[in-house]
């Protein structure tokens, strides 16, 4: 990791904690040993924050840490196992540089997680890392279409991108659907019915058909400034 994206993350880690502890609850940065859960031994997660009525493990990552990476879907899948307990994913953010785009062989290399957990059967956990990845896209998105309000959060932009024909509908139907599933699973209200491997499959393609429309304007951009 470079100085520059380290100080980004340790910034990001910073306003996090500040926020929860505004919030009134406990705070442990980079907790270690006896700091961690005993279901969290061996993880390094950013933060653990706890509350009365409130207990969640955090993590901060970049899009580039998650390829290759199956720490995010490993952890996810821990804390999901315990129910008292709720899993967050927060993004470092990004440059004003405009950010590079995924080829298509990267793209499989971050799908992959979800697919085998989707083959496993670990649809919720499958869900919680799409969504993840989903944030970076969006923004990818955003970014490249000069979209205004790039600070919102990647749902609240969902409805622009399918108003300005960036994706299609129905695929904006799945991707709230997608952020409806994850909030569920991460708040433990996974009484109702959860994602099938079909619909994990139409997350999946959802998300290759945003990382599509990214690469199109790209490559248009370039033709006009080349």
């Amino acid at each position: 990791m470079s100085g520059t994206r380290g100080d980004v993350r340790l910034n990001r880690r910073r306003s996090v904690a500040r926020s929860y502890r505004r919030q009134g609850y406990h705070v442990v940065v980079e907790p270690r040993g006896d700091e961690l859960p005993p279901f969290l031994r061996g993880f390094s997660p950013d933060l653990v924050v706890t509350a009365d009525d409130d207990r969640a493990v955090i993590l901060i990552r970049s899009r580039e840490n998650l390829i290759g990476s199956r720490e995010v879907v490993d952890v996810a899948a821990a804390v999901a196992s315990h129910r008292e307990w709720r899993f967050e994913l927060v993004s470092t953010g990004r440059s004003v540089t405009l950010p590079v785009v995924l080829s298509s062989e990267e793209l499989d290399q971050l799908l992959a997680p979800a697919l085998s957990d989707n083959t496993a059967g670990r649809q919720d956990v499958a869900l919680i890392y799409l969504v993840s990845l989903l944030d970076e896209l969006v923004h990818d998105a955003v970014v490249w279409h000069d979209i205004r309000g790039r600070d919102r959060s990647a749902r609240a932009l969902i409805g622009e991108l399918s108003f300005l024909g960036v994706i299609e509908d129905a695929t904006a139907d799945v991707l709230e659907q997608a952020w409806d599933w994850r909030n569920r699973i991460v708040h433990g209200r996974s009484a109702s019915p959860g994602p099938s491997r079909e619909d994990v499959r139409r997350v999946m393609d959802a998300c290759r058909e945003l990382a599509a429309a990214t690469k199109l304007q790209a490559a248009a951009c370039e033709a006009i400034v080349g």
